[in-house]
């Protein structure tokens, strides 16, 4: 089996709350070929003080100017020399054995892209909280080693034909691709994520995990999701481009970026909807509702076709 190596970049603002169990849980990996590679983009709070107590175990970039999670992420890359990139936001948490399930993954399958899954919590800590998967089920240990890894495989991510969390925590990227598709932009936060999914459409095969979920996602008053009126804005940037043609430069068509961001779209129009934010409602609308139509059609297309089932390959209970 071929050792792949891993670059994990944390990036973090004034996360000092959460911050100290982001990194133990990039160092305390059990996949040793990794290096983790910290971006400070100029906290104000403790997250200095607490980042220097592991300059032994991270490489620490500091920036004198808060840029943006996009160019910080940029920043720690640029710094990587791992063969795989995996984005970590700075009150997130690796399972203790994502990166084994990725390095399974990529050794048997050779992805350019892994979209990941995510169990969500509140609270503290992992260990304090109850997690759910898929916000329906709930999971009682999360260091529970998975004795099965469910995949699917497709040649673009345009192909995708099941509904997926995009999050920066849950995108591992082949450098050299992470590289050719210019990375994250930087004037898009949030939506950053579905911008770079467009971006990586026809860069190759990609897996996408259904099971195990190898990211903890952390609900606190200052996720996304309590953004919508941000987060609505810049998916129109997004959409905007897409209807443009900006990501043909990427060989990306508009129907290929339409496939990808109709799902998205729908979803923030709903959320806007049920948050009475009606003029972030309308906006989305206006400007998704083309990649809204695209996304139905797909969306019948495989329910008459059948979705794709998952392959499993081996787990990691008995890796020892």
């Amino acid at each position: 089996m071929k050792q792949i190596s891993f670059s994990i970049i944390v990036t973090c603002f004034n996360q000092s709350a959460f911050i100290r169990e982001t990194i133990e849980s990039a160092c305390n990996q059990t996949y040793p070929a990794k290096e983790v590679i910290v971006v400070d983009d100029a906290s104000t709070d403790e997250s200095s003080r607490i980042l220097s107590e592991y300059r032994d175990q991270i490489t620490l970039i500091c920036c004198h100017e808060n840029g943006g999670p996009s160019a910080g992420r940029n920043l720690g890359a640029s710094s990587a020399e791992g063969d795989y990139l995996v984005f970590l936001d700075g009150d997130d948490v690796l399972q203790p054995w994502a990166l084994e399930v990725y390095w399974r993954i990529i050794d048997i399958k050779q992805p350019k892209v892994i979209l990941g899954t995510l169990l969500y919590f509140r609270g503290p800590t992992v260990a304090g909280s109850s997690l759910y998967f898929r916000s329906k089920i709930p999971v009682t240990n999360h260091d529970e080693v998975p004795s099965d890894i469910w995949i699917l495989k497709y040649s673009r991510i345009s192909d995708k034909d099941r509904e997926y969390r995009a999050c920066a925590s849950t995108m591992v990227v082949e450098r050299r691709i992470f590289q050719r598709a210019d990375g994250w932009t930087r004037e898009l936060f949030p939506a950053e994520d579905y911008d770079l999914m467009v971006k990586l459409a026809c860069c190759g095969p990609i897996i996408q995990v259904e099971f195990p979920p190898t990211i903890c996602y952390r609900m606190h008053a200052g996720s996304i999701m309590h953004k919508v009126p941000q987060s609505a804005a810049m998916l129109c940037k997004v959409l905007m481009g897409a209807s443009l043609g900006a990501y043909r430069k990427h060989g990306v068509g508009r129907l290929d970026a339409y496939s990808i961001l109709g799902g998205p779209a729908w979803f923030w129009f709903t959320l806007a909807l049920r948050s009475k934010h009606y003029g972030s409602a309308l906006e989305v609308f206006i400007w998704g509702l083309p990649a809204m139509v695209v996304a139905m059609v797909r969306r019948l297309v495989v329910l008459v076709g059948g979705q794709r089932f998952p392959e499993a390959l081996p787990g990691l209970a008995d890796r020892n």
